[in-house]
């Protein structure tokens, strides 16, 4: 997302922190907060030969809501209202909180690897300086990306892109994957890398506002469905689909709120509509009601909790 959807601090921000760290327990460990992340290979695998794929993914893989279900809920950067975003520590409060998938972001550090962050620096949410892209993975390994956010998480690693794979694989979960800014072809063709090395083709829909790096995934990735993010909505959100190859068109909760009926015209072409970056009972009630097929929220144990609260009432029917 953009900077202007980071979670605020709540005032009461350390209290809760406390009780989520507390009710982690065990989990904190699962996650090896302090330990370093699984690295990923020194060197990308040579790029598979690009097929020609379908202009629109098949309603069936385009993550379309069925009827009478509430929309997914996908956490940004993880429970990034509980717990230091983009760590697997956020990932696990996260799945606790009953979300299936989690949003990340991910960037390349000067040596090429793939890290989870959504700054173009590491200055807010870690105890470092400067751009990811010119510090090296040993240098980011050894911040602290959870002092930052409550006293609770200190130790807490930037993760990579590698580690977030993994702990997903092996704990559950499913990733809403943004390359964060613009990224050569090689740049993408690592990121696809890792996700096939650890088996998660499956379990990956792969987002961007970068209309070249969705191009690049299409061409490596023919497997992975794709998903664009837009501020603004295209003049016809459609066409920009069946040009990319889409499976989810993934506007700003403003832009949709503009312009409402694009999510019909996309459903009727089989593409998801997921809206970002959703926080409010009042908006999840009306996105509902307008029939997108997910929402993404810092908030994701409450949506969980409101969709639950949703479907028991009946208003599904």
């Amino acid at each position: 997302m953009t900077p202007q959807q980071r979670p605020r601090r709540p005032r009461q921000r350390r209290r809760r922190t406390a009780l989520v760290a507390a009710l982690l327990g065990a989990a904190v460990g699962a996650v090896a907060l302090t330990g370093a992340p699984v690295r990923p290979p020194t060197a990308p695998a040579a790029a598979p030969t690009p097929v020609p794929v379908p202009a629109i993914v098949p309603a069936a893989e385009a993550r379309l809501r069925p009827a009478g279900a509430p929309p997914t809920v996908y956490a940004h950067r993880g429970a990034s209202s509980a717990a230091p975003e983009n760590t697997l520590v956020s990932d696990e409060v996260a799945r606790r909180g009953g979300a299936e998938w989690i949003e990340n972001d991910v960037q390349p550090s000067k040596d090429g690897v793939p890290y989870v962050l959504h700054d173009d620096t590491v200055d807010r949410t870690t105890d470092g300086k400067g751009r990811i892209r010119d510090l090296t993975a040993a240098r980011l390994d050894a911040l602290d990306a959870g002092s930052w956010f409550a006293p609770a998480y200190a130790g807490t690693r930037l993760p990579t892109l590698a580690a977030q794979l993994e702990d997903l694989r092996t704990r559950g979960g499913n990733l809403l994957l943004e390359i964060k800014g613009p990224h050569s072809r090689d740049e993408v063709a690592r990121i696809v890398q890792e996700v096939r090395d650890h088996g998660m083709t499956d379990r990956v829909l792969v987002q961007s506002f970068e209309v070249d790096a969705l191009r690049h995934a299409r061409e490596l990735a023919p497997e992975l469905p794709l998903g664009l993010l837009r501020g603004d909505l295209d003049a016809d959100p459609v066409a920009t689909a069946r040009d990319l190859g889409l499976a989810a068109y993934n506007p700003s909760d403003d832009a949709l709120s503009a312009r409402p009926g694009v999510i019909g015209d996309l459903h009727a072409a089989g593409v998801a509509v997921n809206v970002w970056t959703v926080d409010r009972p009042a908006r999840w009630k009306a996105l509902t009601a307008a029939g997108v097929d997910g929402i993404i929220t810092n908030r994701p144990a409450e949506l969980a909790g409101w969709n639950a609260a949703w479907s028991a009432s009946g208003a599904a029917g």
